[in-house]
């Protein structure tokens, strides 16, 4: 979901899972910050918070190193590898 916002050019700026609603079996973005348009650092910043969120991590708390380079990696090239490889080592990362 936040890849397609990415490659249509707009970053969310709040990419966190309470702000994903389900509407007809279909997950939807809400409370979108603006419509702002997409640079390797917003890019960035919109994977990383999503990242926390779902790790349940503060924005004051230590990124892994591992997960952090990804994070950037996707945001300077905005692909469906980059995308799957950075979704991977969160799923991973989680104590579940």
């Amino acid at each position: 979901m936040l890849w397609q916002l990415h490659q249509n050019g707009l970053v969310h700026g709040d990419p966190r899972v309470p702000n994903v609603v389900l509407h007809e079996e279909k997950p939807l973005w809400i409370n979108l910050v603006g419509f702002m348009s997409a640079s390797p650092i917003l890019i960035s910043i919109d994977a990383e918070i999503l990242t926390r969120s779902i790790r349940r991590e503060s924005a004051t708390d230590t990124l892994d190193p591992a997960l952090d380079q990804l994070i950037r990696n996707y945001g300077k090239r905005t692909t469906s590898e980059n995308l799957r490889t950075l979704a991977e080592a969160v799923c991973n990362s989680l104590e579940i």
